[in-house]
């Protein structure tokens, strides 16, 4: 390696105070994504679709001036607007999980999207090291421990534990199919198709299943307003900032607070607490996410140097 290309490695790898401040931000904009849905009282398809929509109207001004110019092939629309089912199936999934379960194991379940996306790029070809393999083996240990559990408690929170999951591997296929259109399409532009598509396939879910579309209460059109500008814009928005000058695993690592983060919140707001075994779940959940992101992560910055 160079030493021309070592400054960039080495500056991505310690963050500034700039950037520690905005990832504070991201992890305390997404921490509070759960608790909001458990607590709000509007139907849990109409907080997703509303959050959804309300982004793709919030980007689309930024996209109609990235795209000024851009072709738009049939196939990255096409692969776009999949991407947003994927999406409209992890809200519609989730959401509704925070719910029925608590808010600690949801997230912790719905976190485990590295696992996922870890076993689609081995089925794609991509080496796996041993020690992603580990982290794996500790990670699913968390999810049948955590699962396990909540099998004993009520068939509630098992389903939403299993919906937490289906989640999971829902926003694997949205990041999966998003990170290959993102090469042909500009981010705004991607985003407000992905969003919009989900939204639109939320609406007609909520219109299938007779879901009212307005008449929430203010403290409800309150929540749906703090999820679209918190998590869904402003974590998302200061993420694709950070990408430019902070390593994914930093990153990675960072979000993975998400976990505590959140299981912190309920327990202070809404008097959630967790069974011993349960905790024991979602530490072997967060432990094995480290060892993942930190293992794929270092990987591709050696094969990218």
């Amino acid at each position: 390696m160079s030493s021309a290309s070592t400054p960039p490695q080495v500056a991505a790898w310690r963050p500034t105070a700039r950037d520690l401040v905005l990832m504070a931000t991201v992890v305390v904009a997404i921490a509070a994504s759960g608790p909001i849905v458990a607590v709000s009282t509007a139907p849990v398809l109409a907080m997703a679709f509303w959050r959804c929509s309300l982004a793709a109207v919030a980007t689309s001004p930024l996209a109609i001036r990235e795209s000024r110019g851009v072709a738009v092939s049939s196939r990255a629309l096409r692969n776009s607007l999949i991407s947003g089912v994927c999406l409209a199936g992890h809200f519609g999934l989730w959401i509704p999980s925070l719910r029925m379960t608590t808010v600690a194991a949801s997230v912790a379940l719905s976190a485990t999207q590295p696992l996922w996306s870890t076993l689609v790029a081995r089925y794609e070809g991509e080496y796996i090291a041993k020690q992603v393999w580990f982290g794996l083996a500790f990670a699913f240990a968390g999810v049948i421990t955590v699962v396990g559990v909540d099998f004993g408690v009520s068939p509630r929170a098992l389903t939403g534990d299993l919906m937490s999951l289906a989640g999971a591997i829902a926003v694997t296929g949205y990041m999966t199919i998003g990170s290959k259109v993102r090469q042909q399409l500009p981010t705004a532009t991607y985003t407000t198709l992905a969003y919009a598509s989900s939204g639109a396939v939320l609406v007609a879910v909520m219109l299938l299943l007779k879901v009212p579309v307005s008449g929430y209460s203010r403290e409800d059109w309150m929540y749906i307003l703090i999820l679209t500008i918190g998590p869904q814009l402003l974590g998302h928005s200061i993420l694709n900032t950070l990408v430019k000058t902070t390593a994914p695993t930093v990153l990675g690592l960072a979000i993975l607070l998400e976990i505590p983060g959140s299981a912190i919140v309920a327990s202070v707001w809404l008097g959630q607490t967790l069974h011993v075994t349960v905790a024991i779940g979602i530490a072997l959940i967060l432990a094995g996410l480290i060892v993942v992101v930190t293992a794929r992560d270092k990987r591709e910055l050696i094969e990218a140097g």
